[in-house]
């Protein structure tokens, strides 16, 4: 069986390129393909992993792929965005799971108003609850050597529930006091998910909601 994964990495608010390459957004693309195919490196599993800019880019690729006549049977199509709120704030059904379509299709950032096609399930559809910094700050150990500080930084509570601005200003300060400019998500980020450790970050339900769907997919039927 075949596993893609198509997942969001908006950087347009990124200010400064890699060095000696002229089309920056691609190499920041490659640079963030990495550390979240060496992230999810840690299930084990072999899968394809595909960086789009924000989310609405991120569901016209799965749309596209997912109704492309000629994919493989068995293939396995996934998306993975930025809820852009907290836990709390995602609609819900009658029987209380989670509606993680919806919290797609009403994301205001998603301005491409295809409807889903028949045949997709919830099962393709995974958040990182608000962004990706959530699960970046799960592994205080990691932080602590990427920033080079003297001890570990306290864990932050509920971090599903915490807003994403403050999320950002707890790596800003940690960032600060390591002597460096405030966080930046290619250049600190990357380097923290390839080594954030996956036991930590899935102690929050949406990442271990990811990693256990995977193992799901690859097991033997």
């Amino acid at each position: 069986m075949k596993i893609s994964l198509l997942v969001e990495g908006k950087y347009e608010e990124q200010k400064r390129p890699l060095k000696g390459n002229g089309n920056s957004r691609n190499a920041d693309r490659v640079v963030l393909r990495g550390a979240f195919k060496d992230f999810l490196s840690q299930t084990g599993i072999v899968l394809d992993v595909e960086t789009k800019g924000g989310i609405g880019e991120v569901y016209k690729a799965f749309l596209e792929q997912f109704e492309n006549p000629n994919r493989l049977a068995d293939e396995q199509i996934l998306m993975l965005v930025d809820s852009d709120k907290p836990l709390q704030d995602i609609p819900q059904r009658a029987d209380a799971t989670y509606d993680y379509w919806q919290a797609v299709l009403h994301n205001p950032a998603n301005l491409n108003p295809k409807p889903l096609p028949v045949g997709v399930t919830a099962n393709q559809v995974f958040l990182m609850v608000s962004e990706m910094e959530a699960w970046l700050v799960t592994d205080t150990a990691n932080l602590q050597a990427h920033y080079n500080l003297a001890e570990a930084p306290a864990l932050l509570d509920e971090i599903e529930n915490t807003p994403k601005e403050d999320v950002i200003d707890y790596l800003n300060d940690l960032a600060q006091k390591s002597k460096r400019r405030n966080y930046h998500k290619i250049y600190d980020g990357a380097e923290l998910l390839r080594n954030t450790k996956a036991a930590n970050a899935c102690k929050l339900s949406q990442c271990n909601r990811l990693f256990q769907e995977l193992k799901r997919l690859s097991a033997p039927h």
